[in-house]
């Protein structure tokens, strides 16, 4: 998966419309509330196999610290 993917995942499961989020979105910003992080942990787990630490994640603030804590799971752009 590579950002822009991501970021189209992160707008569905926060309800917005494709395109509205950037790296540097503030979660709070968006309506990041429990069933928003109840579903970004289920799209971790699908997509990339990893379980987040409640305590990492609670540290997030923007989509950046999203990615950060995904490390390199997340490709800088699409595949050729």
């Amino acid at each position: 998966m590579d950002v822009t993917d991501f970021l189209r995942s992160l707008d569905e499961v926060l309800d917005q419309e494709p395109g509205t989020l950037r790296p540097d979105s503030r979660l709070d910003d968006f309506g990041w509330r429990s069933l928003a992080a109840v579903e970004f942990i289920a799209l971790v787990d699908r997509h990339f196999g990893v379980e987040i630490s409640p305590g990492d994640f609670a540290r997030c603030e923007t989509v950046s610290d999203l990615i950060a804590l995904l490390g390199g799971r997340i490709s800088s752009s699409a595949s050729a």
